[in-house]
């Protein structure tokens, strides 16, 4: 046994306190979990930038797809705006064949044309003639049954007479396209 003689202000204190200790495991474990945390988010860190370095990747080799996809649909806008601007046009337009097919198909026997003049405002003027009055008005007659044709109206009839024996009529008729008619093909 050995005997401290120092009074106890000058005596050595015992290197083992229990708080001493307590202060460093726990400083320690701190420290411990701190650098495994440390070690983890640089795992993240490494992950985070091989996900960005593969978006990168696609970004690149798609880049080109997708600049090819917005070419085409940019024409395909100016495609449907052209074929909306033809069809504009084409719905004013007036198929003449079915026009001059429909008014060829009414014409009666002993009934001809002179002139025949389809205008802009889809109306139809004819000057002919006929050694019958009835053929004018069959024609007249077919022509307002016709679902092509509307509102036929005989501007006028003349009696143009070489001689006693032939009489020869001399009209003028009028009468409207009807777009649903030639919408139908008719």
């Amino acid at each position: 046994m050995k005997i401290n003689l120092l009074p106890e202000e000058y005596r050595p204190v015992p290197s083992l306190n229990f708080f001493r200790l307590l202060f460093l495991l726990t400083s320690s474990s701190l420290f411990f979990l701190f650098a495994l945390f440390m070690v983890q988010q640089w795992y993240v860190l490494n992950s985070v930038k091989t996900n960005v370095k593969q978006i990168n990747e696609q970004l690149e080799f798609y880049g080109q797809s997708y600049q090819n996809v917005k070419a085409v649909e940019s024409m395909q806008i100016i495609l449907r705006q052209k074929e909306n601007e033809v069809k504009r046009l084409t719905d004013g337009f007036l198929p003449i064949e079915a026009v001059i097919n429909e008014s060829a198909r009414l014409v009666p026997d002993r009934l001809w044309f002179n002139l025949f003049v389809v205008d802009e405002k889809n109306q139809v003027n004819i000057m002919g003639q006929s050694d019958r009055m009835t053929a004018i008005a069959n024609l007249l007659m077919d022509i307002e049954n016709s679902s092509l044709f509307a509102k036929a109206e005989l501007q006028s009839i003349t009696d143009q007479s070489e001689a006693d024996t032939s009489k020869l009529y001399n009209f003028k008729l009028m009468y409207n396209v009807e777009k649903a008619g030639v919408a139908n093909g008719q």
